[in-house]
């Protein structure tokens, strides 16, 4: 993975969401795993890394503890939910149902949070979707 740059609501280490899964393969290589879905969508798995295909074209990219990439204002995994907010310029909203955070005013980047060793919250994982 060359490309680390974590682009919200548009891509994840030069794969961008609408790619055909010809595209992701060409840019990541061949994933660890790949799984079918009930729903007939494939999960392409690379670790720190994984994308879900419908089956013509990415609707999800999600980037796990591990991966080091960020966006252009430092937006990565660890970062914490006050720089988050800082950093973004952005207010999130708790989606208590599906347990996520989310942009209020740019849908389509959801964060899951964990706690850090001092027991501060921190992004654990970052899904950029359609």
């Amino acid at each position: 993975m060359k490309d680390l740059l974590i682009i919200l609501g548009k891509s994840v280490s030069g794969v961008s969401l609408g790619d055909s899964e010809q595209q992701v393969l060409a840019k990541l290589g061949e994933p660890k795993a790949r799984t079918k879905t009930e729903v007939g969508w494939y999960i392409l798995d690379y670790g720190i890394l994984k994308v879900w295909i419908d089956p013509d074209k990415v609707e999800q990219i999600g980037s796990y503890k591990g991966y080091v990439g960020k966006t252009e204002d430092g937006i990565g995994i660890g970062t914490t939910r006050d720089e988050l907010k800082r950093k973004s310029g952005l207010d999130i909203a708790y989606h208590k149902d599906d347990d996520y955070w989310e942009f209020i005013s740019k849908p389509g980047t959801l964060f899951e949070f964990g706690k850090d060793e001092k027991g501060g919250e921190i992004i654990n994982t970052i899904y950029i979707a359609t």
